[in-house]
């Protein structure tokens, strides 16, 4: 994924009056939450509405993403809770690839469907393990 025009970036550096370089060097650490990333979702029988419950840091991102690129449906037919979900580190931004498993491997949504990780998998599927 790119983003900008890569020869106009480059024509301003060549003709900037200063640059700087810079090496920055990170540890590469994965953010271990002690509860395991769990989900519950159901379709509101009233409103139509899928009501996910997950931690997130990112609550209106997370609806956005689902709603828009994984179910294909309008952002207002999916209300996504968060209840106290204890410190993220930044673990907890993103829409998490098991939890998408989980909603498309539904074969109707008559029931509450309940879902969790246990701690290995948690870690191996957090998208910062890919990175």
């Amino acid at each position: 994924m790119s983003y900008g025009d890569a020869a106009k970036v480059e024509a301003a550096f060549a003709s900037a009056a200063h640059t700087i370089s810079l090496d920055l060097v990170s540890q590469r650490l994965i953010p271990s939450a002690m509860e395991p990333r769990s989900t519950i979702a159901e379709i509101d029988k009233k409103s139509g509405r899928l009501i996910l419950h997950v931690q997130s840091q990112t609550p209106g991102s997370t609806r956005d993403v689902l709603a828009e690129a994984v179910l294909k449906r309008p952002k207002d037919s999916v209300r996504v809770l968060v209840g106290d979900i204890g410190g993220g580190f930044g673990q907890k931004t993103g829409l998490y690839p098991k939890t998408v498993s989980w909603l498309m491997r539904r074969p109707n949504w008559e029931r509450r469907f309940a879902g969790a990780a246990t701690a290995p998998t948690n870690l191996s599927a957090a998208p910062m393990a890919a990175t």
